[in-house]
């Protein structure tokens, strides 16, 4: 009898050690899952971010070509001028944005920036392109990421 109750202890014992170990196990899959989609979109902001810098050096070349045509036309200048330096903001945006984040030291968006900031952010720059209304339920998410950041100080 004596033998059972420590057999039944153990038993016991070993299913909640189990259960936490399975538990933990499926927290890191979700951090590792939740990593893999941070560094996919970081690729797709980078292949976006090139995409876009051949239009967008055009448009500056063609601006500065212009400014020197037009001279010494104030009106045209300052146009031209605001083009110029929007275009060139642009560049430095697409620069920061192309950054990968898993190879860079420096600080950059996706470490500063949540998932959702992230997601929020894509989804508003297609709301000039597309007539179409995207709604993000990200209820599910919030639950999700309390986890993750609990777990990742837990780890760390």
């Amino acid at each position: 009898m004596y033998y059972n109750n420590i057999f039944a202890i153990y038993s016991q014992r070993l299913a909640i050690e189990s259960a936490q170990r399975s538990e933990a196990f499926n927290v890191l899959q979700q951090i590792f899952l939740r990593e893999q989609e941070l560094k996919s979109l970081g690729g797709l902001a980078a292949a976006a971010a090139h995409e876009l810098g051949t239009p967008l050096n055009t448009i500056s070349l063609v601006a500065k070509e212009l400014k020197k045509e037009i001279g010494s036309n104030k009106k045209f200048n300052q146009d031209l001028d605001l083009l110029i330096s929007q275009s060139k903001r642009c560049s430095d945006i697409l620069k920061q944005i192309s950054k990968n984040p898993y190879t860079e030291k420096e600080d950059n968006f996706f470490d500063k920036a949540s998932f959702k900031i992230i997601v929020h952010e894509v989804v508003d720059s297609f709301k000039d392109l597309s007539k179409k209304k995207i709604i993000i339920n990200d209820d599910e998410y919030k639950k999700d990421y309390l986890i993750t950041k609990k777990s990742r100080s837990f780890i760390a």
